[in-house]
């Protein structure tokens, strides 16, 4: 069911944004994978070596791409298209339950690359952390926390963008991967400042 994709020395394989449609099994050279910020400064999250796949969570997720990716050097990718892998997770309810336990794994391990708050703690504090989060999904528009609501906790987006804003000064700017809100509320024991809401397709991380 896989396709070979031959790519050239810094080519890009998957761009932030892009709508999911495929899974991609590393056969030669190497990949490296990216997130760029706000402010335009560019985190490497990751290196792939052959044998590795990339493209599980914003697939698994139904999200957009939350990351770049591009070959080092030449590489050999083999695709295996969202047709086939739905395929598999219906006929095999084991592949299904594997592919959403890898990306749960790969997701915490982008967020604490790339969170100011998590590369702080100590790994064995962030992983006794990160597992007591709840996932949540929101497509484009889904509203997140309401301006005047009680807090619920504190959130962490995995992936994609938030916009914040309130009813008296409007707009407040955008969040992305790695970013914490809910925290003011959470520790002033106070209503929700501000209403936030899901610019893009994402997945968004609650500990309550």
């Amino acid at each position: 069911a896989m396709e070979p994709v031959s790519l050239s020395p810094n080519e890009a394989l998957i761009q932030r944004g892009q709508s999911a449609d495929a899974l991609y099994l590393l056969a030669l050279g190497s990949l490296r994978v990216s997130r760029e910020s706000a402010d335009g400064v560019s985190t490497l999250l990751a290196r792939v070596r052959p044998g590795a796949w990339v493209g599980e969570l914003a697939l698994v997720a139904g999200t957009t791409r939350s990351a770049d990716v591009h070959a080092e050097g030449p590489a050999l990718v083999l695709r295996l298209g969202r047709e086939h892998v739905e395929r598999l997770a219906k006929s095999d309810a084991g592949f299904a339950d594997e592919l959403v336990e890898f990306a749960r794994r790969r997701m915490i391990d982008a967020l604490i690359a790339t969170s100011p708050v998590l590369c702080r703690m100590p790994a064995v504090a962030r992983q006794r952390i990160l597992e007591r989060f709840r996932v949540r999904t929101y497509d484009r528009g889904g509203e997140i926390l309401r301006e005047g609501d009680e807090g619920e906790g504190l959130f962490l987006i995995a992936s994609g963008e938030v916009a914040l804003a309130t009813g008296k000064d409007g707009p407040l700017g955008t969040l992305g991967p790695g970013s914490v809100f809910g925290e003011v509320s959470l520790l002033l024991r106070r209503p929700a400042n501000a209403t936030v809401t899901a610019t893009e397709p994402a997945i968004v991380l609650v500990l309550e």
